[in-house]
């Protein structure tokens, strides 16, 4: 039996149900999770980061995970 690799994105709604996506391209679960991400970017912090990867560290440097309107998790899952 062959394996792919899904991407699941799951957003952390404040006040509405969360939502759980699934995506068969990183690229666009990344995408999807900077999109969602950005529209919580604290404009005092400048400039909002451009890439998933620089998001994730903008982030962790300013300490943004403990909102709850501003959370998700990424992760790629083995499935059959």
């Amino acid at each position: 039996m062959s394996q792919s690799t899904v991407w699941v994105l799951i957003t952390y709604n404040r006040g509405t149900e969360d939502e759980v996506e699934v995506f068969s391209r990183r690229e666009d679960a990344e995408a999807e999770a900077l999109e969602y991400a950005l529209a919580f970017w604290p404009e005092e912090l400048g400039a909002a980061p451009l890439t998933y990867q620089d998001l994730e560290t903008a982030w962790n440097k300013h300490g943004l995970w403990g909102t709850d309107d501003a959370r998700w998790e990424l992760a790629g899952r083995e499935v059959r």
